[in-house]
């Protein structure tokens, strides 16, 4: 039980670190700049850590220049994690970017860890148009069905990482206030977002983003695809120790995660950067890793 809800929260996560990969191309110069081409194209190596230790690794590419954007996302458990679980993980997204969230028009997942786990969807306009799932949701009383209803006006868990800003300056607390209405699949869930607080953080990197971020409140609400009576979402459902620290992301009429973390009994479960790289050459040298 426990190093199954490890990898579950885990596989979320490689998501979330979306957000902090995205938040990377910050930089000291001033909002008025306009956004160089470098700050649309960034690749990302981050560390999945647990109570200290290093539990996963995670590479994502992203080019979000112009309206349209592609997240390429892989990550694997590593040192004694591998024990439990052998897992292995690679996510794409396309789609382009509507003014107040990401509007996705493919969707892929493919991963393994005891079975394989594959995902394919496409959408228009926010509607699940096409879905192959493999495998299928075992079938169960307890469950709450998923209707057509609930995969209408959605984003996809690595489209949902894309936060177009509210405001110019990008770092008052109503940017954290947000729902995000999210289908992977198999579970329709949301994702609410809140202000907790604000904070200063400096990077060790040079060039990489230093200065003010919002600390941001995440609670779970279960839509459908899950099972009722399950103990682990009922959990997450009430769970109140998850952060998401939003940073501008360079210059762009962007936000994107600083940091992410969860409080799990077994300590912190946190995504954090280790490296990052700007510019369209190094797409394929992140691709190689």
């Amino acid at each position: 039980m426990a190093s199954r809800s490890i990898v579950t929260s885990g596989s979320w996560l490689l998501g979330l670190a979306g957000l902090a990969y995205l938040s990377l191309s910050g930089s000291a110069t001033g909002a008025e700049d306009r956004a160089a081409p470098e700050d649309t194209v960034l690749a990302a190596q981050f560390q999945i850590t647990l109570a200290g230790f290093q539990v996963g690794k995670a590479f994502m590419t992203a080019d979000y220049s112009g309206e349209d954007y592609k997240i390429d996302a892989h990550g694997r458990t590593t040192g004694l994690s591998r024990i439990i679980s052998n897992g292995r993980a690679r996510i794409i997204s396309t789609g382009h970017l509507g003014p107040s969230r990401p509007v996705p028009e493919t969707y892929a997942l493919n991963s393994k860890d005891s079975i394989q786990n594959i995902v394919q969807m496409a959408l228009n306009r926010g509607n699940v148009a096409k879905l192959a799932v493999q495998p299928a949701l075992k079938q169960a009383k307890t469950r709450v069905p998923v209707k057509a209803r609930h995969r209408r006006n959605v984003i996809d868990p690595l489209s949902a990482l894309l936060f177009p800003a509210k405001t110019e300056s990008r770092l008052v607390p109503q940017e954290c206030e947000r729902t995000l209405p999210i289908f992977d699949g198999r579970l329709r869930f949301n994702i609410r977002m809140s202000y907790k607080r604000s904070a200063e953080v400096k990077t060790r990197d040079e060039g990489s983003y230093r200065g003010k971020v919002l600390v941001c409140q995440v609670r779970f609400e279960p839509i459908a695809g899950h099972r009722a009576d399950k103990l682990d979402v009922t959990r997450l459902k009430d769970h109140t120790g998850i952060e998401v620290w939003l940073a501008p992301l360079g210059n762009t009429p962007m936000l994107g995660a600083y940091k992410v973390t969860i409080a799990t009994k077994y300590g912190e479960l946190a995504v954090a950067p280790v490296h990052y790289q700007l510019g369209p050459k190094m797409l394929q040298t992140a691709a190689r890793d």
